[in-house]
């Protein structure tokens, strides 16, 4: 089952992110949390899976996450249809999971530490690497959603006009972009929050 987005953003995999900033909320540090989004791309260009500084990011069709100790990456859906991504940690389990429109994919033990620090958190760039293809509906949580609210997310934001209010797990929402803008240098966050971001690239 497919997303319809109503407008999503484009990536062109040669010079075009988003840049969140770097306010401290985004560093999810300490606690649980869960990175949600749509995405559709059939393009993968290789790249360092060393984050650096960033908090969280999506590059060369991967999800990459740095602490303090490790670095983790696992590759996504390469599909000319949309996907649901969420990523889990919960700090109470150590452990990070992830899911692919509803289900579980992935799951690593024994992670301890689970934030940024401090840098510029992006979407769609780390270093040389670039994101090639289409993002929508951007969600952070400020707790670990359970597998059966993950799946409700999914189903709620699966078609065109879901969740439009933000309104499911609202209390906990800390970001949210839904990537519907049509001048996208400036990249509404829709949760109240007021972490806009700014698109680069041409």
């Amino acid at each position: 089952v497919q997303s319809q987005p109503g407008r999503a953003l484009t990536f062109d995999g040669v010079n075009d992110y988003v840049s969140l900033g770097s306010p401290a909320a985004l560093q999810l540090s300490p606690g649980s949390w869960v990175i949600s989004y749509w995405k559709r791309s059939t393009v993968i260009v290789e790249g360092s899976a060393s984050c650096g500084s960033a908090a969280w990011i999506v590059s060369s069709a991967r999800f990459y996450y740095r602490g303090a100790w490790r670095n983790w990456a696992v590759s996504e859906p390469l599909t000319d249809a949309w996907a649901h991504i969420a990523i889990v940690y919960d700090l109470a389990a150590t452990t990070l999971y992830r899911y692919i429109n509803g289900s579980l994919t992935d799951t690593v033990t024994g992670v301890t530490g689970a934030h940024g620090s401090g840098g510029e958190v992006r979407i769609g760039n780390y270093g040389g690497s670039f994101f090639t293809g289409k993002m929508h509906d951007w969600r952070i949580y400020n707790r670990a959603l359970t597998a059966t609210e993950i799946c409700n997310l999914y189903n709620a934001t699966k078609q065109s006009g879901g969740d439009v209010a933000g309104t499911l797990y609202a209390a906990n929402l800390i970001g949210w972009w839904p990537c519907e803008e049509i001048n996208i240098s400036s990249i509404r966050d829709a949760s109240g929050n007021d972490r806009h971001g700014t698109q680069s690239g041409t």
